[in-house]
């Protein structure tokens, strides 16, 4: 057996993107992302980010509306404790493709001055293309290999491809061999350089940036949103009145070390009375998610409120909010 992929737009995409797993995407599709805006484009939009896996196993799922409720609730408490700042200052961390937070900006912006930075650690794939080398391969911004792309295969960089599929395993094989290139390529124009390849004829290194189009054109065009690279684990002076981290402290991403260092991390950038928002998507079908509501008091952090029994991590993140 053998599987091949979606490699151009047309009508085999369509007909994949109603199979829902037919195909695999390449995530070189992404490179016409500043154009996708259409009702089909961004459900291929949707479909390219559940594609993504990077970080070795954190998911890049998203789509609109995906937080619809829990906007509402977010607005109820700006409502109530920030009536007279006079400019709400937001960040959604671990925002994937920022539709989420430009829809929590435009529900927020209609009501009242906010600005809002939205974030994500993994913000753009860079593509690499070589002189008689049959695949692109897609890396993140570190180098590391996501996806060898051809005109007809999509195929796994890292992780095996199925027994099922021998042609597929044979052409992982062959496609493997390029990666020593490939990294030498990256270090020698450095990597996240667009079109850079030095002594290298035929070579280019194109970057693609993770932003829903829609976030990208929004961001050029009004000063009070905006996007860009953040690492979850890093510091930063107390400066936010709301911080948002959905489906990102996660068990399955980060053990709880590193959870407690994000959480303390998240917890010290709010304003004395500011609320941090954490979360995780259950269902993504009835979009059942378990939130908590955390206000900075003091060196500290409250519960504020708990939604569908609260963030599965509610006492790891509370007892490292107490540190800072």
């Amino acid at each position: 057996m053998w599987k091949q992929g979606v490699t151009a737009s047309g009508p085999l995409m369509q007909r994949a993107l109603e199979i829902r797993g037919t195909r695999r995407f390449a995530l070189t599709l992404l490179t016409g992302g500043e154009a996708a805006m259409r009702v089909m484009d961004d459900i291929l939009l949707a479909r390219l980010y559940d594609e993504l896996v990077v970080g070795g196993n954190i998911h890049k799922t998203t789509r609109r509306n995906r937080f619809k409720g829990l906007d509402q609730q977010v607005l109820a408490i700006v409502r109530e404790r920030f009536a007279a700042v006079p400019e709400l200052l937001v960040h959604d961390v671990g925002a994937s493709s920022g539709i989420t937070s430009l829809e929590l900006w435009r529900s927020l912006v209609a009501e009242r001055p906010t600005r809002m930075h939205a974030s994500d650690y993994y913000a753009v794939l860079l593509v690499v293309r070589m002189a008689n080398c049959p695949w692109a391969v897609v890396c993140e911004e570190d180098g590391a290999p996501l996806q060898f792309v051809s005109e007809r295969f999509v195929l796994r960089a890292v992780q095996p491809e199925s027994v099922l599929r021998p042609v597929n395993r044979w052409l992982q094989r062959r496609a493997r061999k390029w990666l020593p290139q490939v990294d030498a390529l990256l270090k020698a124009a450095g990597a996240g350089q667009q079109n850079a390849a030095p002594g290298r004829a035929g070579a280019s290194i194109e970057r693609i940036q993770l932003w829903h189009p829609e976030c990208s054109l929004t961001a050029a065009a009004e000063p009070r949103f905006s996007v860009g690279r953040h690492d979850v684990f890093a510091t930063m002076p107390p400066k936010w009145h709301l911080v948002r981290a959905m489906n990102v402290l996660n068990p399955g991403y980060f053990n709880p070390e590193r959870q407690r260092v994000a959480a303390r991390a998240l917890a010290g950038s709010l304003l004395p009375g500011g609320v941090l928002v954490v979360g995780r998507t259950r269902e993504e079908a009835d979009a059942s998610t378990a939130v908590s509501f955390f206000v900075r008091e003091g060196n500290g952090l409250r519960v504020l409120l708990d939604l569908r029994g609260g963030a599965e991590n509610r006492d790891l993140i509370l007892e490292a909010g107490g540190a800072l």
